[in-house]
């Protein structure tokens, strides 16, 4: 269902292709399409793409920026905040 979604939203030239993912061809289509979807859902998306670039399981790597904006978005402070790192490289 999502993915005919997306199909229809790219034949209606609102998203287009990006190479290995789809975007949108406005930022003001993208941040009305954004606001649309509940605060809820919209945490529980974050959250979910989160654990997906946190856990390695995709094509491209995902910067510590990224990974540290989704979590943010999903309320998961404590995993969006950098923690300073000890001398022998581990997290304090």
């Amino acid at each position: 269902q999502a993915m005919h979604g997306l199909s229809e939203l790219a034949k209606l030239r609102v998203l287009r292709d990006a190479g290995q993912r789809l975007e949108f061809v406005n930022e003001l289509i993208r941040a009305c399409a954004y606001r649309a979807v509940p605060s809820p859902v919209r945490r529980e998306l974050h959250s979910a793409i989160a654990d997906w670039l946190i856990e390695g399981k995709h094509s491209q790597q995902a910067t510590g920026l990224e990974k540290a904006w989704h979590c943010a978005r999903a309320g998961r402070w404590p995993e969006a905040v950098p923690r300073p790192r000890g001398p022998h490289g581990v997290a304090s």
